[in-house]
C-alpha cells in the first residue's frame, strides 16, 4: 500500500527530479522513494547525508557567555549529577497534574480579597537600610518578641 503525499521543491529541484526521471525511466515518485530508503536510520537523517556529501554546512551555533562554564572532562560524578537533575525534572512533570487540581480546588474554595487584608503601616513599607542596621520592620519585630 501507497500513501499519496503532496511536496514542494524549488524549481530547481523539480528540473533535476524531472531530468532523473527521463535518464533512469522511473518514476518521480520512485526516484523521491530510493532517496529516502537510501539514507541512512538516524535522530535526522536528511541533514546527517546532506552534511556528509557536503552538501550543506552544519548550523553555526550562536555562543553565550556560558558556553565558557564546562568542565575539562567529563566525570563520573558529573554523569550521576546530570541523570539526578534529569530524575529530578520528570518527577516534576509527572507532579503537574496534581498541581493543576490543587490549584483548581484552592480556587473554588473560599478566598479573601485584598480589600479584608490589613493596611500596612507607613514604617512598615520602608525597605531594608543598607548599612546593615534593623531596617523599622525588624526593630518592630525584635520588640514583639521580647
Amino acid at each position: 500500500m501507497m500513501i499519496r503525499k503532496q511536496i514542494y521543491l524549488a524549481p530547481e529541484q523539480e528540473a533535476k527530479l524531472k531530468r532523473l526521471a527521463r535518464a533512469t525511466g522511473r518514476s518521480e515518485a520512485e526516484i523521491i522513494r530510493e532517496a529516502l530508503d537510501a539514507l541512512p536510520e538516524s535522530p535526522d537523517p536528511v541533514l546527517d547525508a546532506l552534511w556528509r556529501q557536503g552538501m550543506l554546512e552544519p548550523p553555526a551555533v550562536v555562543g553565550s557567555p556560558l558556553d565558557g562554564i564546562q568542565p575539562p572532562q567529563w566525570s563520573a560524578d558529573l554523569s550521576r549529577e546530570l541523570l539526578e537533575l534529569v530524575w529530578v525534572l520528570e518527577e516534576t512533570l509527572k507532579s503537574y497534574p496534581k498541581q493543576e487540581d490543587l490549584l483548581d480546588r484552592i480556587l473554588k474554595g473560599p478566598l479573601f480579597t485584598a480589600e479584608e487584608l490589613p493596611t500596612p503601616e507607613e514604617w512598615e513599607r520602608q525597605p531594608p537600610s543598607e548599612d546593615g542596621e534593623e531596617s523599622p520592620v525588624e526593630q518592630a519585630e525584635l520588640l514583639q518578641e521580647s
